[in-house]
């Protein structure tokens, strides 16, 4: 989606505000709907060679199609060179998350100093990451992207609604159920955590009463600055 890219800049430039893109060359593992959007902000902040790497190369030729000659295909033979000479190396597939299959990527060959990153969120820090940190490689996680995306709206977390769910930020996360005050809960803790500066906002309207059970419910409107 269209978040996907720039959670992952916004997140990257949070965590890593020294790191500038202009110029690099980066190796993406994947070549789906994520893969894509994050290709586009690679290109957009600067990057000037990405290298993919894909089990089925008809999507990579799809990604030549769209960005041009700037997407390299990446094949066995071609994997080790491709790594040495990145800047950048991305892992937008679900190989390594939890439960999961593992990644096979021989990180002996990656360029010294590359930035290591993974979209997966859950572990928190992959396999990947753990290889990477041992190896002195600075990391980027999953989750921050996760909540720059989520700060763009409720579709980041694919949440839904029902009037009646209510809880704390992490009730209503695991649960994936949200009111409009829970969710704004949720919307405010996810914000913070992603450094930025969020607010609660009560919206004056008719107040509508029900009854639910035992329990009397009125309706109310926040909004989230």
């Amino acid at each position: 989606t269209n978040t996907d890219g720039e959670g992952f800049i916004a997140s990257l430039r949070q965590q890593h505000p020294d790191v500038s893109l202009q110029g690099n060359t980066a190796t993406v593992i994947g070549a789906g709907g994520a893969a894509k959007a994050i290709i586009g902000a690679l290109i957009d902040e600067g990057v000037t060679r990405i290298g993919i790497i894909n089990r089925t190369r008809e999507r990579i030729l799809g990604l030549q199609e769209q960005f041009g000659s700037q997407i390299i295909e990446i094949n066995e033979t071609a994997a080790e060179q491709a790594l040495a000479t990145s800047d950048l190396l991305v892992n937008t597939t679900s190989l390594g998350m939890e439960g999961g299959t593992a990644l096979a990527l021989d990180m002996r060959y990656l360029k010294p100093g590359a930035l290591v990153a993974d979209i997966i969120y859950a572990p928190l820090e992959t396999a990947l990451l753990t290889k990477a940190k041992e190896r002195g490689h600075p990391v980027l996680g999953g989750l921050r992207m996760l909540l720059h995306q989520a700060v763009r709206g409720v579709g980041g977390l694919g949440m839904q609604y029902d009037p009646s769910a209510e809880g704390t930020a992490q009730e209503v996360f695991q649960r994936g159920f949200a009111n409009c005050l829970s969710y704004a809960n949720l919307f405010v803790a996810l914000a913070r955590e992603a450094g930025l500066d969020a607010s609660y906002q009560w919206v004056e309207m008719r107040p509508q009463w029900s009854r639910v059970g035992e329990r009397v419910q009125i309706a109310l409107h926040v909004n989230v600055l």
